[in-house]
């Protein structure tokens, strides 16, 4: 098990050796005396998610021993927008464990967001609660935001990502969320380009640039055939 953690440490922190991280993967898990380790499966289908891979991941964890791989599993039909699976791993999830849980609460808590509607703000009760019985760190504040900008709350959204940006101001999700709320808040191109400056520092490659950069290409050839045409 440690040495599974030690691998997905290697992966979130070093990009250089990814290539030998996913090598390494392919042998244990291949591996009949490691390949069942639920440990391993867990950092295996984690890896997999972050690169937008949710049917390998599920592969890994899909057999759900645990209730983190049970979240994952979670995690990976959201991606898939298989909400109606998410909402059945939650339950789940309950049956577990006390569906007090933490664990349990944050994942029913992204499937409410999902879900939208009323749900929103039984997600929102959840993040508030979990704030207030832990401390507000970036990963709950960051759900908080969503949900208010679910809402089309978005002064509140920004009040949010702004304390978690002052608990860590290089954290990717809080600065991809915020340029969001900045954008529906139509606060000053210069302060929403610091804000994507730092993103490129910290997260050349992140989902948020990437669809970004892809919009701005297909916008720019849509303006250049019109040019053209005209």
């Amino acid at each position: 098990p440690l040495q599974a953690i030690r691998l997905l440490a290697t992966y979130l922190s070093d990009e250089e050796n990814r290539e030998m991280v996913h090598i390494t993967l392919k042998e244990w898990l291949s591996d009949p005396a490691s390949g069942n380790n639920p440990t391993l499966l867990l950092v295996a289908g984690t890896i997999y998610l972050r690169e937008d891979k949710p049917e390998d991941a599920l592969k890994c964890t899909h057999s759900g021993t645990t209730l983190e791989m049970v979240s994952l599993n979670a995690h990976a039909y959201l991606k898939m927008g298989r909400v109606d699976l998410a909402e059945r791993e939650t339950r789940v999830m309950a049956q577990m464990e006390d569906e007090d849980h933490t664990l349990t609460q944050l994942t029913l808590a992204w499937t409410n967001i999902a879900l939208g509607g009323q749900k929103i703000q039984e997600a929102l009760y959840i993040f508030t609660e979990l704030i207030e019985r832990y401390a507000p760190t970036p990963l709950l504040l960051n759900g908080l935001a969503v949900c208010h900008m679910s809402m089309c709350s978005f002064a509140e959204a920004e009040e949010a990502l702004q304390q978690a940006l002052s608990k860590n101001s290089n954290d990717v999700q809080s600065l991809e969320n915020m340029c969001v709320a900045m954008q529906h808040l139509h606060k000053p191109t210069e302060v929403l380009n610091r804000t994507i400056s730092t993103l490129k520092t910290q997260a050349p490659q992140c989902d948020f640039l990437l669809k970004r950069t892809a919009f701005e290409s297909q916008f720019n050839r849509l303006c250049d055939q019109y040019s053209a045409s005209s």
